[in-house]
Order: structure tokens, then sequence, then C-alpha cells
């Protein structure tokens, strides 16, 4: 009787009759629990929980978003990784995934992320549909086959190519679905604009002009966004690197509206000048994580729902100030955002007076980075390229060109900075991010319209109405409905030309149309061409080209 309970266990069906039916098939192998997975076992779990991982099994400490992982799902009190087979051809698992973690969507492997080998069983979760459980996906029947792992000749099983990485690609989130509740921080209320940098900060976003590749490489204190309140405030410091002028953000500090400042210098968190670890968080402050594995806040301002948020995440490099380069991403309501570098890109310095540092943080900084204030030394010219940089540092750039040879277009002139930036250091290619810049979630907030000029007429002149703030601009909804910004291939039903889901939120009309890369090439069959609606988008339109993507109809 005891084998009869075991199988029953073992094989989640529901009656002994029915347990023995399915042992007496020679071709059904029952799961064996001691070769369940060789990889360790990390929590107590039920079926379906999820948690990031590394390829050997264990549990990451932190997560932030854009950064790939080995996804896991818990099975019998196990977890195991999903098997990417049908999996990986959408982005609906990989989302279920991510909103578990606490995140707001997630992305399918890409590029070299798929057919990695298997060390142990994997789970064939199949292809799933938007919100299905997984241990319940439906959109590939016959290989959605949760705890079998037998399916399909075992590709699935130990030694086969169908293990992949994945990311998610907005918000933030824990390391286990167990624990994204607590996760500590949120997303914006409403629309939100972002701002990022990354390396010697190579700026991939600011809140005006949403995505937008520039260096900043400008040295000592400045304010990277307030609110137009003044209860939320990021401040960063930046240190050059001599002899390369080049720099590298070496400390932010947080005004977070609750009356504490939170300080980051080099891998350290302070809460009001005084160190603190990430369990000993205060819990009227929104944030989690470290940076070396990801940290995160989240503001209310002086409101009551959620303004700002900004994530960090530091990556080691040996001969940097503080031993690292940071990562920083600040999102932020609309209505909300105030002054600052990320408004625009134009840099907005500070003095010591202003500073939400600490004095002994300003201090170690200055010290640190070699500047005696707080503003930019007159004597500290900004480089203007990668050959500036690698002429200062010594290095041929055949030679930083073969370091950075795996990176992509978009981030190869960072790379060849950063490279040499670092007098040649080969970790500083870690770094550089693997996947394109992701889409801005919501739309870009314009720059204000200025006042017109009051005319000097003889007399006194009248006064001028005042002028009414810009309108946010018109832009499908359909901005990260894609594998790549704005494909509305997938979710227009592979349809050409008119697609609700491209209209914009103020109701243009929007449609599914196609803009060659290269305008040498033949135009397609007649057959293959887009409707006539798509013949009338404007061109300036088509932000993207070479694939399906959402534009709108004048």
């Amino acid at each position: 009787m005891k084998a009869q309970q075991q199988l029953l266990i073992l094989l989640g069906v529901t009656t002994l009759a029915t347990a023995l039916q399915f042992a007496s098939k020679p071709s059904m192998t029952v799961i064996d629990a001691t070769s369940a997975v060789s990889e360790p076992s990390l929590a107590t779990c039920s079926d379906g929980d999820v948690m990031v991982g590394d390829e050997s099994g264990n549990q990451l400490s932190a997560i932030a978003a854009n950064e790939k992982f080995v996804p896991y799902v818990c099975y019998n009190g196990e977890f195991y990784r999903i098997c990417g087979h049908f999996f990986w051809d959408n982005d609906d698992g990989a989302t279920t995934v991510c909103k578990a973690l606490g995140f707001n969507s997630g992305k399918r492997p890409d590029g070299g992320d798929t057919h990695l080998g298997l060390s142990a069983n994997a789970m064939p979760v199949g292809k799933c549909k938007a919100g299905e459980p997984l241990n319940s996906c439906t959109d590939s029947p016959g290989h959605n086959a949760w705890g079998n792992f037998d399916n399909f000749n075992g590709w699935c099983k130990a030694g086969q190519a169908a293990g992949f990485r994945m990311y998610c690609d907005s918000g933030s989130g824990s390391t286990s679905s167990s624990s994204s509740a607590s996760a500590g921080c949120q997303d914006p209320v409403g629309d939100s604009a972002t701002c990022s940098a990354w390396g010697d900060p190579h700026v991939t976003a600011t809140f005006n002009q949403g995505s937008n590749h520039f260096d900043f490489q400008g040295v000592g204190l400045y304010k990277l966004a307030s609110t137009k309140d003044g209860c939320f405030e990021v401040q960063t410091f930046q240190c050059p690197r001599t002899p390369y002028a080049v720099a590298v953000y070496a400390g932010f500090a947080i005004k977070t509206g609750t009356g504490s400042v939170v300080q980051i210098v080099g891998g350290t968190v302070y809460i009001d000048g005084t160190e603190v670890s990430s369990d000993a968080y205060p819990s009227n402050l929104s944030m989690s994580g470290t940076p070396n594995d990801g940290f995160c806040l989240s503001s209310q301002g002086c409101g009551n729902e959620t303004m700002a948020h900004i994530d960090v995440h530091r990556h080691q490099v040996g001969g940097y100030p503080f031993g690292g380069e940071m990562t920083m991403t600040i999102k932020m309501s609309n209505p909300a955002i105030g002054s600052g570098f990320c408004v625009d890109g134009g840099a907005d310095a500070m003095d010591c007076t202003g500073s939400l540092f600490s004095d002994a943080q300003l201090t170690q900084l200055k010290s640190s980075c070699g500047v005696p204030e707080c503003v930019q030394p007159d004597d500290y010219v900004p480089s203007e390229g990668p050959e500036d940089v690698c002429t200062a540092a010594g290095i041929d750039m055949s030679q930083a060109e073969a370091a950075c040879a795996g990176t992509t277009d978009e981030f190869k002139s960072n790379c060849l900075i950063d490279y040499c930036g670092s007098g040649g250091d080969d970790s500083v290619v870690d770094g550089v991010p693997s996947t394109p810049s992701p889409p801005m979630t919501g739309a870009p907030t314009p720059p204000p319209t200025p006042s017109p000029p009051t005319p000097a007429p003889p007399t006194a002149p009248p006064t001028a109405p005042p002028t009414a703030p810009a309108p946010t601009p018109d832009v499908p909804q359909c901005t990260d409905c894609g594998p790549r910004p704005m494909e509305c291939w997938e979710t227009c039903g592979q349809t050409k030309g008119y697609c609700s889901a491209c209209d914009s939120a103020s109701g243009t009309r929007g449609a599914c149309c196609y803009k060659g890369g290269d305008p040498s090439e033949p135009a397609p069959p007649a057959e293959d061409m887009d409707p006539e609606e798509c013949d009338t988008v404007d061109p300036g339109q088509f932000l993207y080209t070479g694939y399906h993507a959402c534009v709108l109809l004048p």
C-alpha cells in the first residue's frame, strides 16, 4: 500500500486505480523524487510559484529590469527550470513570470539566450496565453505537459538543449513570487517619462526626448531630477577618470518625501548619513535591494500616490572610483516632473551648499574623485568620442574594437569609451547592455512652450496672456507590444493596416504598417503590399523600419 500511495503522490492522480493503470503502461515513466531536480532545492514552494535563478539553480539575491536570468517554476515542492520549447514562442509566459515577481511585463529570450544545455529535468510548460497560470497553459496543445518530463521523447530532460534566459523589461520586483509582495518599490501612477544612463555616463533616455543616446561626462555634483513640489529629488556626484577625460557615477542622494534622505556611495546605502543594510530598511520607505544586486526606491513625494521611482545597479570594475560603475533609471509621473538634468540633458550643476549628501560623504567623494569642490574644475575638458579616450589611454583602436566585438551596434561606441576609459579592463565589457534600449513607458513629456516676448511700445505694454502648457504628444498606445519597439504584427493579429491597438489615447486612428530600412531594396509583390491607408502615413511616423510598426494616420 505504501508504494501505491507514492504512485498517487508522484503522478498527481486522484485514484489508486488510475495510478496503477498509468504504471502498467511501458511507455510511461514514473517520476522519481530523487531525480526530480539535481539543482539545489532552495525553498518550500507551491505549484506555479516562480523563482529567479542562475544556471546552477542558485536563487539570485536581487534582480532589476532588463537583467537576464534563468526562470524556475515550482512543482511538487521543488523548483525546476522552465523548458524553452514553445514557451519561448511568445512573451505571454515570460510576462506571467515577471508579473508574479512584481514586475510589469516580461520578454522571451533573444540572440544567444536560447537552446542552452540542461543539467536537470526542466518543466514542459509549453506556450502560454496571456494571463494563464504556468501550470495550466494551453497555447501549444500536446506540449503543455505540466509534470510530464517524458513529453515529446523527453526533449525537456537533463542533457537536452532546452534552457534559456529571459528578462523583465519594466518595473521592479523580487527574486521569487512568494516575496514579490514585499519587494517595496512601485512604478509611478498614470503616464510617466523615463531617464536612464549607464557606464561612463551614456544617457539612453531623457524625460522630454524619450530614447536619446548621448554621453554626459561632466564632473562634480548635479541635480538629476525633481518634482515640482520639491518633495522628491535625485542628485548625483560624478568622478573623473583621469587621464581619459571621462566620468562615472560615484553616488546618488535621494530626497524621499518622508523627511529622510537616502544616499548611495559606491556599493553602500545610507539613510540620513548612517549606513544601513537591506534587511533593516525602515517600513516608511519604499525601497529594496542593494546597489551591487539591484536597488530600487519609489516615492509618493508629499502626496498619496507614487510619483517617482529610481533603480540603481552597480557593476564591479577594478580601478574605478569606489571599485565600480553604476546604471540608473528614473521614472516620474508626467505632471510631477520638475527641474534637473533628466528633463532634456542640460547640465544642472550645483555647489556643495545645496547637496543632499552628508558633509562626511562629500569629503569622501571629493577626496576619492580628486576634485577640490562640488563644481567641475576649470581645467577638466571632457572627451569627444572613443578616439580621444583610447588615444589618452595609449590603447590602439583595433584592440578596443576586438574587446567590444560582441556588443550590439547600438552600444559599440559606448563600449569603446568604457574599455579605453578603464585602461583596457575587459571586465567593463560585461557591463555593456546586451539588449536594445527598451521603449519608453508612456509618452515623453514635451518641453514647456516658451512665453512670447513682450513687445516694447512707447507706452506701458499690455500683459501677455499666459501660454498654455504643451499637450502630451499624440502617439500610438502600442509602444511595447512586440519583441521590438512598437512592433504590431502579433498584437494586430498578423493583419496589415487599420489596427485599434495602434490608436492613440486621444482617439487618433492608427495602423500596422511597414517601411523598409533600405530605399534601394526592390518593392515587394503587389499581394504583399500594405493596404492603401498605409500609403497616407507621414514618413516621420516611422520611428522604426524593417518590420511592421504602429503609426498614426493623418
